[in-house]
């Protein structure tokens, strides 16, 4: 594969639920861009760091919330195809009054199924209310 540009790394990190601020760190991190231009080295690494641990939780959530899905306990996936290529993934966890909203592409979701076979997705009609 080839890696993402700054555009898409920018376009997909802000779907997917980053801040704006874990842009910079998650290029300098993909070699895309260097944090600040002439910060310095230790201020590019905290950055990066920070960054990247921020992405690490935001998955492991997300990975939480598809077990949850999948093992019965109240939650569901509800995915909503968003013309032309992405779909909109909310999970739903009524028992804790929460819900995860990220978009994906058909290529990440099924590559996200793949890994959670016991998760049944509920696939809604029509197009998303936050397009």
């Amino acid at each position: 594969d080839e890696p993402p540009t700054l555009a898409e790394l920018q376009k997909r990190g802000l779907a997917a639920g980053l801040l704006p601020e874990d842009i910079p760190g998650l290029a300098e991190l993909f070699g895309l861009e260097r944090v600040g231009g002439q910060v310095e080295y230790a201020v590019r690494r905290r950055e990066t760091y920070a960054a990247a641990m921020r992405l690490l939780r935001y998955l492991d959530r997300l990975a939480e919330d598809l077990r949850r899905c999948g093992a019965e306990q109240g939650a569901h996936l509800s995915v909503r195809r968003d013309p032309p290529d992405r779909v909109e993934l909310r999970i739903v966890d009524p028992p804790i009054q929460a819900e995860r909203h990220c978009y994906l592409s058909e290529d990440e979701l099924r590559c996200l199924l793949r890994h959670h076979p016991d998760v049944r997705p509920i696939i809604e009609q029509g197009e998303s209310s936050n397009a």
